[in-house]
C-alpha cells in the first residue's frame, strides 16, 4: 500500500492460553486484540506518530517491522552462512528448504533497532522457498520461544479494513485506567 504495509495477522502463543492475538495495520494505525489485555472483542487502536502514548512506542514501529520487504532486506543484511537442507511439501507445494544464519546485530541495524540485549550472536532461520523463490514458511527460536510462520495465497488480492469504531478502544485511555 502507499502508506506502508496493509496486514492483517493472527497469532497464538502458549502464554496465551486458549486465545488468539489479532493484529491489522490500516492507515498506518495499529489495532490489536490481545487476551487477558484488551476486553473480548475489542481492539486496542496504537497511532505510532502518538508520542505521548507507551504503547506507541512498543507497538508503533510493528507496522515497519512487519513489512516482509523489510524484514528480508534486514534478514539479508546479516546472512553469514546459507546452507540447502534438502526438497520438502509446504502446505502441498513443493519447496526447498534452507537453513540460513544471520548476524543478529546486523539484521537489528538494518532494522534501524538497538540490538536487544542477551540476543545470541547468530540467529538460525529454516526457510521454505517455492519454484517462485516464494517463501512458504519460516521456523526460528529465540529465547526459548519458537515461531513458526506459514505463508500462502501469494498473489490472491486481500483486503483490510479497521474494525468499526464500536469495537475500539484507544490505548492511551486504557492506560490511563490501568493507572
Amino acid at each position: 500500500a502507499k502508506s506502508g504495509p496493509e496486514m492483517r495477522m493472527t497469532m497464538s502463543m502458549a502464554q496465551m492460553g486458549a486465545g488468539e492475538m489479532q493484529m491489522r495495520v490500516v492507515d498506518g494505525i495499529v489495532y490489536m486484540t490481545i487476551p487477558s489485555v484488551t476486553p473480548a472483542g475489542k481492539f486496542l487502536k496504537i497511532d505510532p506518530k502518538d508520542t505521548s502514548n507507551p504503547m506507541s512506542k512498543s507497538f508503533g514501529s510493528l507496522s515497519e517491522q512487519m513489512d516482509p520487504l523489510n524484514s528480508v532486506r534486514a534478514v539479508q543484511s546479516g546472512v553469514r552462512r546459507v546452507t540447502f537442507v534438502g526438497a520438502e511439501s509446504v502446505d502441498g507445494v513443493d519447496a526447498d528448504h534452507y537453513r540460513v544464519v544471520v548476524d543478529s546485530a546486523a539484521m537489528f541495524k538494518a532494522m534501524k533497532q538497538k540490538t536487544v540485549p542477551g540476543m545470541p550472536k547468530n540467529l538460525t532461520y529454516d526457510m521454505w522457498l517455492d519454484d517462485r523463490d516464494l517463501l512458504r514458511r519460516m521456523q526460528f527460536e529465540v529465547a526459548g520461544q519458537s515461531v513458526d510462520m506459514s505463508m500462502s495465497r501469494w498473489g490472491v488480492p486481500v483486503s483490510v479494513e479497521a474494525p468499526p469504531a464500536s469495537k475500539v478502544v484507544d490505548a492511551s485511555s486504557m492506560m490511563k485506567q490501568a493507572g
